[in-house]
């Protein structure tokens, strides 16, 4: 009989990220556990989209939260932004959710879990652990939640983007198509990790993908647009913005001037509304 290597004898959850552990309000008998950290270029590989999950296909109308990726705004706008050398690269962290994953049925497993804590001493160091056994275990540290980490079996588990899907979708593509003399595999890319229990005593609660499903509407629907005149500040690639900012520029720069100095003919920046408050 074949032996299985030291790895799969002591440690079920071969993958693991640490980062800064921390836990939001609870609400309709669901408790939300994150964890901010950051990724790897070759870890990307270890990220799923929804539409890639299989059986989602069969989901409920109601548990459908996400829309499939838009190709074109991924090739045309992410993708060209992302790999332009020109330009400062920022963006809000990609929010992941740990998703527990049967793979008898090849479904994800619904129904959300209570786990009681255990405490655990690990180099000197006591953590409580939050564990779906077989899928993922939280290590919390008692005093220091910054050296907390998540462990999980890539298995059991899909880990999904419920925000930045499509960032994620143009990463993961410029990963496996490399721009020569453009590289990103020294990269950070900054993620929360989020895993979703059902509250202590709670009868019932809503199952993981209508959890799932209302943070992603949250999320999605309460960002607010920027409006169009502070568009037209932050626009460096419109000429005619450009030409705005330079007018604007010229009337703020007359403002600064001692009252002898002013120049009367020029219109004040306060009647531009170069705020965007109107």
């Amino acid at each position: 009989m074949e032996i299985p290597p030291p790895s799969q004898l002591t440690n079920p959850y071969p993958r693991n990220k640490s980062g800064f552990y921390g836990e939001l309000g609870k609400g309709s008998g669901v408790t939300i556990k994150f964890l901010q950290t950051g990724i790897s270029h070759s870890e990307l590989d270890n990220l799923d989209l929804i539409e890639n999950i299989p059986g989602s296909e069969k989901w409920d109308v109601r548990d459908l939260f996400q829309r499939t990726v838009d190709k074109e705004r991924v090739s045309k706008s992410i993708l060209p932004y992302l790999q332009d050398e020109s330009k400062v690269k920022f963006f809000n962290p990609l929010t992941l959710v740990l998703l527990p994953f049967n793979v008898e049925i090849t479904e994800i497993e619904k129904e959300l879990k209570f786990i009681s804590p255990r405490v655990e001493g690990k180099n000197g160091h006591n953590y409580e652990v939050f564990e779906i056994e077989g899928a993922y275990r939280f290590f919390v540290h008692k005093t220091q939640p910054a050296f907390s980490y998540i462990e999980w079996n890539e298995q059991k588990v899909k880990v999904v983007a419920i925000d930045g899907q499509h960032r994620l979708s143009a990463l993961k593509r410029w990963k496996s198509d490399p721009v020569r003399g453009v590289e990103f595999s020294d990269w950070t890319i900054p993620v929360v990790m989020i895993a979703l229990f059902k509250e202590e005593n709670e009868s019932s609660s809503p199952n993981i993908l209508e959890v799932v499903r209302k943070t992603f509407v949250y999320i999605n629907s309460t960002a607010k647009e920027i409006n169009e005149s502070r568009k037209i500040l932050l626009d460096d690639e419109s000429v005619n913005c450009i030409c705005s900012q330079e007018v604007i520029q010229h009337a703020h720069e007359n403002d600064q001037k001692q009252l002898n100095e002013l120049n009367s003919k020029l219109i004040p920046r306060m009647f531009f509304d170069w705020r965007g408050e109107v």
